[in-house]
């Protein structure tokens, strides 16, 4: 493994896990991540609604369920293959509109990803069935990152696999190397090409991504002996391998749901229609869960986008736009978690999807000029989605 410069995340680490911790508590009043047995699942989870009256075949449920996940995998594959297209213009051509262009189509795959959470929590929830698809969506969606296992970061000028000319850029030494000792050493996915993309504090420069054709005297002085070792055309080769490989990840998982044969959909197939429902329970609350913390951490977005005189202009700006994009993000997970809700009784369906709909619309019609009538809104979003559980 290459000696990199990582970063102490321990801190980070620890507030998110009391966060998430004091979420589930306070929300739901506790929620396993660990997947009970059906029996007892059924017994301990709390039901969106005293009438739920869980359906007793799920056989034309499935169906429906599938179509609409292959139509959201669909949907984020056409995204990343319009990624890859301005991508390549921009690194034929790395002028910083190009880059704005391939940014902008970025944030369009992210929101796809976004589309995924019903398929994403469902595999949380049954692990030992969804065994390949868990595989794959971590090389899809694999986050959070330590940017500095990518490229250079904060005091770290040198750092990552952009700096380290030993270790030889490919598919597979990609794929051998992403989550290598940690689930945060992503070299992969969505949020690995974001950092790319975007860099530190969305300060990416075109220049970043430049083509070196010879070898200067300061490369001489740096001891690389090719140019194919300098950091622009290393960064220019790890950008593309990244997306590369995220068109085949997405069109390897989306096989898993077309194909009758994989392990996975066989697997699914011979869980009874009470223990699919069980399953799919759990992981809507499961994702209920995560966007009522991520609705606390925009919250305390708006918070710093108003924080007063001693917040720059420019730096606000920066922040209000990122709280923009969460909104959208969290809007879009919302939304896909409707897809599950139809293993449920028409009337529980019902009801759990007007309020997670609501709640989507609210998010993502938030308007951004009155910071505070915003936190009201999410605040309204807040009471819309705890109904849910």
């Amino acid at each position: 493994m290459p000696a990199f410069q990582l970063f102490n995340t321990g801190k980070r680490r620890l507030q998110l896990a009391l966060v998430v911790a004091t979420a589930s508590a306070v929300f739901i009043g506790g929620c396993s991540e660990k997947t009970p047995e059906p029996d007892s699942q059924q017994a301990q989870a709390p039901t969106p609604s005293s009438i739920s009256t869980p359906l007793i075949d799920t056989s034309d449920t499935d169906t429906r369920f599938w179509q609409a996940i292959d139509t959201q995998l669909g949907a984020m594959l056409s995204a990343s293959q319009a990624l890859n297209a301005r991508t390549s213009e921009f690194l034929n051509t790395p002028t910083p509109e190009n880059l704005k262009i391939a940014q902008d189509q970025l944030i369009e795959v992210k929101n796809r990803t976004a589309g995924l959470s019903a398929l994403s929590y469902l595999v949380r929830s049954a692990p030992s069935i969804f065994r390949e698809s868990a595989s794959q969506l971590f090389k899809i969606q694999a986050h959070p990152i330590q940017p500095g296992y990518l490229d250079r970061f904060g005091p770290y000028k040198y750092s990552g696999l952009v700096f380290d000319i030993g270790f030889k850029l490919n598919t597979a030494s990609l794929i051998d190397q992403h989550g290598l000792t940690d689930s945060e050493e992503v070299v992969l996915g969505v949020y690995a090409i974001e950092f790319m993309l975007m860099g530190e504090n969305r300060g990416r420069s075109a220049q970043d991504y430049a083509e070196v054709l010879t070898l200067n005297a300061q490369h001489i002085e740096q001891k690389l002996s090719q140019v194919a070792e300098v950091p622009n055309n290393r960064r220019r080769s790890l950008l593309s391998l990244q997306i590369e490989q995220l068109l085949s990840d997405l069109t390897a998982i989306r096989s898993l749901y077309s194909s009758a044969t994989s392990s996975d959909f066989m697997r699914w197939h011979t869980e009874s229609s009470q223990q699919k429902i069980s399953k799919v329970r759990s992981g809507l609350q499961n994702g209920v869960t995560v966007c009522l913390v991520a609705l606390a951490e925009l919250q305390a977005a708006f918070d710093k986008g108003s924080s007063g005189n001693d917040t720059p202009a420019d730096a606000e700006q920066v922040t209000i736009a990122k709280a923009e994009q969460q909104a959208k993000l969290l809007a879009a997970k919302i939304e896909s978690l409707k897809s599950m809700t139809v293993y449920f009784s028409d009337v529980e369906r019902n009801a759990i999807d007007d309020a997670l709909g609501q709640a989507a619309q609210t998010l993502s019609s938030l308007s951004f000029d009155d910071i505070e009538n915003a936190k009201k809104q999410t605040q309204s979003v807040y009471e819309q989605l705890k109904t849910t559980i």
